[in-house]
């Protein structure tokens, strides 16, 4: 009985030895800003809203942001200053029936009213600022969506509104702050509209831009994990 208590004891100790062994701990989860759009165009919610505040019980910070031309860089700034996120993920409505990454921030504002009826301040996001390429990998992005089942396409045009505007602040917010290891912005079909998946077209819905944001969001973290 007495040999049989030792040998237990001695397992305890020799497991706990080796978890304390450089190595055996495990990875730290990346913290993630998922970040969407508040309503506008006279519709009742946003689905790139929906699609990131269905990550808040996975992500160290939600954030939605309002179409007012000038808020995504002053909110992102701020919520940095909060979360000190590792990752960005951006949520953008896009046309009905696909899902995008964006490849491009382009430093420019198309002559469109926000949602307070203004139109932009000035017709370039940063006076002397340049196009900015997308930081992240969006053809791995693209091509791991579409093997989860989500097929999505490369985009090289975010167009010259908000999601713009959005993507262009989180790039330049990296570019500042290296403890960021990426950004990223995809474009989700707006609620109610369709949406292509394999073989089929169904309905945009809460639902399934959870699952696509779920998906992406693991996505993400693979790609950081693996650098």
């Amino acid at each position: 009985m007495k040999d049989t208590v030792m040998k237990k004891f001695a397992s305890i100790i020799l497991l706990a030895c080796l978890l304390i062994l450089p190595g055996a701990e495990q990875k730290k989860t990346a913290a993630v800003l998922a970040v969407g759009f508040g309503p506008f165009g006279g519709r009742p919610a946003n689905g790139s809203w929906s699609a990131a505040n269905s990550l808040k019980e996975k992500v160290a910070a939600t954030l939605e942001v309002p179409v007012v031309w000038g808020k995504p860089g002053e909110m992102l700034a701020a919520q940095w200053e909060q979360s000190r996120p590792e990752i960005v993920l951006c949520f953008g409505e896009g046309y009905p029936g696909f899902f995008a990454v964006e490849a491009v921030a382009r430093n420019e504002r198309k002559p469109i009213k926000d949602v307070n009826g203004n139109l932009p301040p000035a017709d370039k996001i940063e006076p002397d600022g340049a196009e900015i390429p997308a930081s992240a990998p969006v053809l791995a992005v693209a091509k791991a969506m579409t093997e989860r089942g989500f097929p999505t396409h490369v985009s090289t045009d975010a167009g010259g509104y908000l999601c713009n505007e959005m993507l262009y602040a989180a790039e330049r917010l990296k570019a500042k702050h290296p403890e960021i290891k990426l950004v990223l912005f995809v474009h989700v079909p707006p609620p109610g509209q369709a949406a292509f998946l394999p073989g089929r077209a169904v309905k945009s819905d809460d639902e399934l831009l959870a699952a696509y944001a779920d998906n992406l969001l693991a996505v993400c973290r693979k790609i950081v994990e693996e650098r």
